[in-house]
C-alpha cells in the first residue's frame, strides 16, 4: 500500500508542477491577446472597447506597460475631447509625455475650449525641443491662438 502511496504523490505533485508552469503561460495568452484586441479596437475608432480590454490588463498584471496614448488619440479622433483629457492630464503631471502626446493633449483642450490649458500643452511641448513635425504644429497652433486673443507681439516672437 505505500508504494501506491508514494507513486500517487509523486503523481499528484508532477501535476501540480505542470499547472504551476502552465498558468503564467495562460496568463501571459489573455494579456498578449486583451494587448491586440485593444490595439485592434483602437485602430478601429472603438476606444470603449479598447479601454475595458486595457483595465482587464491592469487587473492581471498592474505593472504592465499600457498605451495610454495611444488610448486618448482614439478618443481625441471620436472627438471626446474629454476623455482624452482625463486620460492624459495626469500623465503631463508626471512628466512621462512625448512631442505627440502634448500635441494630442492641446488637440483636446483647443476642442473643449481651454485655450489657457492649450497654450501651456503647447508651450510644454515646445520646451521639449525635439525637431519634428509636432513642434511645427505646435508652434503654428500657439501663433493661431495667440492671434486669436490679440496678443499680436507673441505671435509674432514665434
Amino acid at each position: 500500500m505505500k508504494k501506491d502511496q508514494l507513486f500517487f504523490a509523486i503523481r499528484l505533485s508532477l501535476f501540480i508542477i505542470i499547472l504551476a508552469i502552465l498558468k503564467p503561460d495562460l496568463s501571459d495568452f489573455r494579456i498578449t491577446n486583451n494587448l491586440q484586441n485593444a490595439s485592434y479596437f483602437m485602430q478601429n475608432n472603438l476606444p470603449e472597447r479598447a479601454e475595458t480590454d486595457l483595465r482587464a490588463v491592469i487587473g492581471m498584471e498592474p505593472w504592465q506597460e499600457i498605451p495610454w496614448s495611444q488610448l486618448a488619440a482614439s478618443y481625441l479622433n471620436q472627438d471626446n475631447s474629454l476623455k482624452t483629457i482625463s486620460i492624459l492630464e495626469p500623465l503631463s503631471r508626471q512628466s512621462i509625455l512625448n512631442a505627440s502626446d502634448w500635441l494630442t493633449l492641446a488637440r483636446a483642450y483647443k476642442q473643449y475650449d481651454r485655450p489657457g490649458q492649450m497654450e501651456s500643452a503647447l508651450l510644454s511641448l515646445i520646451s521639449l525641443g525635439e525637431p519634428g513635425v509636432e513642434t511645427v504644429t505646435a508652434i503654428k497652433m500657439l501663433v493661431i491662438l495667440y492671434r486669436s486673443q490679440n496678443r499680436f507681439e507673441e505671435a509674432y516672437q514665434f
